[in-house]
């Protein structure tokens, strides 16, 4: 088996996994397998070697999807306190300016 061919047997299989539960896991692990494919395309040759555009839309939407997750997972983490240093920041008082500036 290929190394192009174990990729994108990699990649499908992830996209089931993916379309049946949106783990943050697996759609890490689907980003990460396109971007190891896509590199070993662009080595193979000089030619525009281009996804096709419905995978680049999926792959596009699975790193929105994974932003959302992470923001998820730090807001999260804010509120159950594992943020002091930053909660304290936002708590403290803020200068003002003085008269006449903004």
């Amino acid at each position: 088996m290929t190394t192009t061919y174990r990729h994108i047997t990699q990649l499908r299989l992830l996209s089931k996994k993916v379309a049946a539960g949106f783990s943050a896991d697996d759609i890490h692990e689907l980003r990460v397998e396109a971007k190891k494919l896509r590199a070993l395309l662009r080595l193979a040759g000089p030619d525009d070697r281009r996804f096709p555009k419905t995978f680049r839309h999926i792959y596009k939407a699975a790193g929105e999807i994974r932003n959302l997750q992470l923001l998820r997972r730090r807001l999260t983490a804010f509120r159950a306190g594992a943020c002091p240093t930053v909660r304290g920041f936002l708590r403290s008082p803020r200068p003002t300016a003085p008269d006449g500036e903004t």
